[in-house]
């Protein structure tokens, strides 16, 4: 066996709450997050039940008044946007934890927290703005 091989082990779960969170931009957007679990891991030497590792996806969209939009902006593959507004403020709307049922019974909490939110130079295929949040997933 490879020495820097990572070993692991799948756990299998149910997803009882995946909600999306939805915050109201000082601009007047809405955004709308919300993160998507993908697996949960275990190292088979540490199978203790308390060291369990996610791999996650965050997915957002925005819902924004017409004066907010504008052509859609054609970036070159590996480019992003200069940011022309940074750490926006916001209020939150909506926010609750996601909820999954793991193997043995075992219940896991996590909930998306937004670190940031900058506005990007440019507008994406359907002419909304560009925005690009920074978030972290704390877990319970």
């Amino acid at each position: 066996m490879d020495k820097n091989k990572i070993d692991f082990n799948y756990i299998k779960f149910k997803a009882i709450n995946e909600p999306w969170n939805k915050y109201k931009l000082e601009d007047g957007t809405i955004l709308k997050i919300k993160v998507v679990l993908i697996n949960f891991i275990t190292n088979p030497k540490e199978d203790d039940g308390k060291s369990i590792l996610f791999k996650a996806s965050t997915v957002l969209g925005v819902e924004t008044t017409k004066d907010l939009r504008g052509e859609p902006t054609t970036l070159k593959p590996g480019e992003k946007p200069k940011i022309i507004k940074k750490d926006l403020k916001y209020q939150t709307i909506e926010e609750d934890w996601n909820e999954y049922l793991l193997e043995k019974d075992k219940h896991m909490k996590m909930k998306l927290v937004i670190t940031e939110i900058d506005r990007g130079e440019g507008f994406d295929t359907f002419g909304e703005p560009i925005y690009h949040v920074s978030n972290t997933i704390v877990p319970k």
